[in-house]
């Protein structure tokens, strides 16, 4: 997993990470295993089984390299772009806002029982053990905000699991 996230290694189906991130949006809508790679957790997948598993060890190497989060970034801004928000910094102030794109970005994925919402729940969690808290906060705060004004959609359960994703004893 590290090697691929590295960009020395490929996943399952021969995909380096570069070819993920060049994805359009309905090629990021209809692949379903590819999420659990760049957005990994210490769990297996009972959706993708042949999906990496972090381990201790992989979760330090991350922390501690600036190299892999920033990799993890670039996966978090295509995540982001795909649902209609973009993150801005600036010295250090992390913001992420809605995006030119965010009606109809929201309308592609802001529907009943979406598995979007799944994967949302993934990435904050994958993206505060990893060491990146303050843009899984950050997005929560986006998400929070989208979920005040679609809530009868998205629903109190997704919206618990992704308060609680970001609130992890790392």
């Amino acid at each position: 997993m590290l090697n691929f996230y590295a960009g020395t290694g490929i996943d399952r189906q021969g995909r380096k990470i570069e070819d993920v991130w060049s994805w359009n949006y309905e090629k990021l809508e209809d692949v379903h295993d590819f999420i659990q790679w760049i957005f990994p957790l210490p769990e297996l997948s009972i959706y993708n089984p042949n999906a990496p598993v972090l381990t201790v060890e992989d979760i330090s190497y991350f922390k501690s390299s600036e190299k892999l989060k920033d990799r993890l970034l670039k996966s978090l801004d295509l995540m982001l772009d795909f649902y209609g928000f973009v993150r801005l910094e600036d010295k250090g102030n992390v913001k992420i806002i809605k995006n030119l794109n965010y009606d109809n970005r929201i309308q592609k994925w802001v529907t009943p029982n979406n598995h979007n919402f799944l994967r949302i729940t993934r990435i904050l969690r994958s993206i505060t053990l990893l060491g990146l808290s303050v843009y899984a906060a950050k997005f929560f705060g986006a998400l929070e905000e989208l979920y005040l004004e679609k809530q009868n959609t998205i629903g109190s359960v997704s919206f618990q699991y992704w308060k609680a994703a970001i609130y992890l004893d790392t």
